[in-house]
C-alpha cells in the first residue's frame, strides 16, 4: 500500500507540479518539501490539506472524515515517467485505489487500427491508456510518457495484467468485497490525437464512453475467462495460421474468439477442449487454467492423457466432454 509521501509523490510527478509550486501552496521551503517526498520529513495534516487540491486529493480525506481519497470535477490525468515504470508504481497505485474505493469502472482505450499497422486478432492495437472511474465520479486518465515507437503505439497495462493485480489484491485481503467492471473501447482518431497532445484531451473526452448504467455490476472473474486461461490461450494462438480450417477444427468463430480474449464471453467447456484439441496442446492444462477440471480429477490428480490410451487426437471435443463427466461419476461413487 502507498505511504503518504509516495502517493504525493507519484501524483506530483504524473501530474507534472514542480517541488516549488507545491512548496509555495503550502508556505514551506522546497526542501521541506523534498525531504517530505521523499520520505525523511512528515508535514503536518494543516499543510497537506494547503497542498492537496493540486494533486486532487480530498482534504476531508487527509483529516479521516472520508474515506474516498480523491475529489475533482476535472479529468485526472496522470502521465507514467521513467521512476513510475521502474517501481512499479502504477500497481502500487492501482491497489491503493482498489482498497479505497467501493466501485471500479475500467476502460481500456486503445486506437482504430491504422494502414501500415500490422495487427491482428491476437489484441489489434494495444491499449494505449486507462480510464479509470470511482464510486465518487472521479474520472483518471493513465498513459506513459512514450505513447508511440515508430509509427506504432505503444501499449501500457493490458487487461490481464489489471486483473492480476486485483485478483492479487483480493487474495491478500479477501474482505475487500467490490464492484469491478471491465470494458475495451476502440477510441476514433479524433480522441487518440487528444490522447497524444495530452494537453487537450479533457473529462467531456472520456466521460461519455464510459456505460452510463450498469445493470449487474460484476468483479472481473465474472465477465470471461480465468486471465491464466486467457494468458496461454494468447501465447498458443500467436503460433498458429488463423483461417477456416482453424476456427472449423475449434467450433468457434472469429468475434466469439475475440470476445474470449477480451474477457467478454465464458466459454462452456466442450468448446475449451475444442480449443486445446485445435491448438495440439494438453486438454487437462487447458482445463485447468479455465477452472473446468473436475474437482474430484483435481483431488486424485488424474491426467488425462493416462485415462486412456487412445490418443486424444482420436476423440473429439463431446466426446471428451462425456469422458470427462464419466470419470467424474466414478470417482464419486468411489468416495
Amino acid at each position: 500500500m502507498m505511504t503518504d509521501y509516495e502517493l504525493f509523490d507519484f501524483l506530483r510527478r504524473s501530474l507534472d507540479i514542480k517541488q516549488g509550486v507545491l512548496a509555495q501552496h503550502a508556505v514551506i521551503t522546497q526542501s521541506g518539501i523534498s525531504r517530505f517526498l521523499a520520505g525523511e520529513y512528515k508535514l503536518g495534516t494543516a499543510i497537506l490539506i494547503k497542498i492537496a487540491p493540486l494533486l486532487h486529493l480530498n482534504p476531508r480525506f487527509l483529516t479521516g472524515e472520508t474515506s474516498n481519497p480523491f475529489l475533482s470535477e476535472k479529468l485526472i490525468k496522470l502521465l507514467l515517467d521513467q521512476k513510475s515504470e521502474r517501481y512499479g508504481e502504477l500497481d502500487s497505485f492501482l491497489a491503493f485505489l482498489f482498497r479505497m474505493s467501493k466501485r471500479l469502472d475500467f476502460l481500456y482505450l486503445r486506437p482504430a487500427p491504422l494502414s501500415g499497422w500490422d495487427l491482428d486478432i491476437m489484441g489489434g492495437a494495444p491499449v494505449c491508456a486507462i480510464c479509470i472511474r470511482d464510486d465518487s465520479n472521479n474520472i483518471f486518465l493513465i498513459r506513459k510518457e512514450r505513447i508511440m515507437a515508430g509509427n506504432k503505439p505503444v501499449g501500457i497495462k493490458s487487461p490481464e495484467d489489471l486483473q492480476t493485480i486485483i485478483k492479487k489484491f483480493t487474495e491478500k485481503s479477501p474482505s475487500y468485497g467490490k464492484d469491478v467492471t471491465f470494458s475495451l473501447v476502440t477510441i476514433a482518431d479524433s480522441i487518440y490525437q487528444k490522447l497524444r497532445k495530452w494537453e487537450n484531451i479533457e473529462r467531456e473526452d472520456i466521460e461519455p464512453l464510459f456505460p452510463t448504467a450498469i445493470e449487474e455490476p460484476a468483479a472481473p472473474r465474472k465477465k470471461g475467462m480465468p486471465p491464466a486461461f486467457v494468458l496461454q490461450l494468447r501465447a498458443d494462438l500467436s503460433h498458429m495460421k488463423l483461417d477456416d480450417e482453424f476456427y472449423r477444427k475449434a467450433d468457434i468463430d472469429k468475434a466469439t474468439l475475440q470476445a474470449v480474449l477480451n474477457f467478454e464471453y465464458i466459454m462452456p467447456r466442450e468448446n475449451v477442449i475444442a480449443l486445446a484439441l485445435a491448438l495440439n496442446k494438453s486438454i487437462d492444462e487447458y482445463l485447468l487454467r479455465a477452472d473446468y477440471m473436475p474437482q474430484n480429477l483435481k483431488e486424485n490428480g488424474v491426467r488425462l492423457a493416462s485415462i486412456l490410451f487412445r490418443k486424444t487426437g482420436e476423440l473429439n471435443a463431446k466426446e471428451w466432454d462425456q469422458v470427462l463427466s464419466v470419470i467424474d461419476d466414478v470417482l464419486k461413487k468411489r468416495k
